[in-house]
């Protein structure tokens, strides 16, 4: 068990690590917004490039954002119903809902992320 405590813990520790530093990755994405709209409507000028890097910025903050929320206990729930529960059935409605919702919709955004990878042209 202490084994697994202590992969835990490194997991743990490396998703606030992560979080902390993917949580900065809004400034360039803010910085490249603010440039679109003043390209587009003030120097009637838009750009191609601003709203690739502003969508993939966003994707990468989402999806690695995601761990640190998880770990902060960050995630929307509705607590008119789940605060009724014990801490038991807390825990069994955290985890019906990370293996049945989380999971397959990351695992779904994952393989499908590869696949778009591995079909773009350099």
């Amino acid at each position: 068990m202490e084994i697994i405590s202590k992969g835990l813990n490194i997991i743990d520790s490396v998703s606030v690590k992560t979080g902390k530093i993917v949580a900065l990755l809004a400034v360039p994405m803010i910085i490249a917004l603010i440039y679109e709209v003043s390209a587009r409507y003030i120097f009637h000028r838009p750009t191609i490039w601003s709203y690739d890097v502003t969508y993939m910025i966003y994707g990468t903050h989402y999806l690695l954002g995601a761990a640190y929320t998880l770990r902060m206990k960050g995630h929307i729930r509705i607590d008119v119903l789940y605060m009724k529960f014990s801490h038991r059935g807390r825990a069994a409605i955290d985890v019906v809902g990370y293996l049945f919702i989380f999971f397959p919709i990351i695992s779904i955004l994952i393989i499908s992320g590869f696949e778009m990878a591995k079909d773009a042209k350099l």
